[in-house]
Parts: C-alpha cells; sequence; structure tokens
C-alpha cells in the first residue's frame, strides 16, 4: 500500500494536481508508469541542480563578504 501511496504522490507532483488516487495506481499500464516515474526524476534532478548552484552562489557570497570585512580600507572611504 504505501508503493501505491508513493507512485500517487509521484504522478500527481508531476502532474500539478490531483490526477490519481493511490487505489487507481494498479490501473496505469507499465508504460504510463515508466513515463510519470521518469519525469518525476527529472523533476528531482532538476530541483537539486538549482539547489547545488544556490549553494555555491551563496557559499561565494560568503567568501566575498569575509574578505571584503577583513580589508583594511574596503568600504571605509
Amino acid at each position: 500500500m504505501l508503493l501505491k501511496v508513493s507512485q500517487a504522490r509521484k504522478i500527481n507532483k508531476v502532474c500539478g494536481f490531483d490526477a490519481v488516487a493511490p487505489w487507481d495506481v494498479g490501473g496505469l499500464d507499465d508504460e504510463w508508469a515508466a513515463l510519470l516515474d521518469g519525469l518525476y526524476e527529472i523533476d528531482v534532478k532538476k530541483a537539486e541542480g538549482e539547489r547545488q548552484r544556490a549553494e555555491g552562489s551563496r557559499r561565494f557570497e560568503d567568501v566575498l563578504a569575509r574578505r571584503r570585512a577583513a580589508h583594511p580600507s574596503f568600504g571605509k572611504y
């Protein structure tokens, strides 16, 4: 049952609305299930890439801020 709930959540996330209920997941053929699962994996990888880019940007800005604060004359004039 938990597998069906998980699959239904993935499908609904890909669709952007409640397209299937957990008890309807078994009614999908294997091709559609594989397609929707693949789309979900693409979304997850895209979101992870965006998170990593944002984290890298934040770290870079933190390093710049520390360097500016440590510089003897930056922003003093």
